[in-house]
């Protein structure tokens, strides 16, 4: 990450620590989601990069399900969502099947 994401930090803390936990806590998340499983880290890693036990040995990569606005096809798709940088979407249906 390239230190963005300090507008998550409520401006009432006042400490620069916090601002380095959540960027280090939203880091290994993102590591945590990435589409291939052999890129991910496992649980033990995760465990032991959140206790400070070891550092984060990889950035993570594009998000699977990124669009881009600015992307010439971005406004040819079939998406009902409105289409913002750096967000998914994902229209599908979740059906529940009850007995009669």
């Amino acid at each position: 990450m390239d230190g963005r994401g300090m507008e998550f930090i409520d401006p009432a803390l006042d400490d620069s620590v916090s601002g380095c936990k959540l960027l280090r806590c939203m880091g290994i998340g993102l590591l945590c989601v990435q589409e291939k499983q052999e890129d991910r880290p496992s649980m033990l890693e995760v465990l032991s990069m959140l206790k400070n036990e070891i550092e984060p040995n990889m950035a993570p990569k594009k998000p699977a399900f990124s669009i881009r606005a600015d992307r010439p096809d971005a406004e040819q798709t079939s998406c009902s969502c409105p289409q913002y940088t750096h967000s998914s979407c994902v229209d599908s249906t979740i059906s529940e099947v009850e007995p009669r």
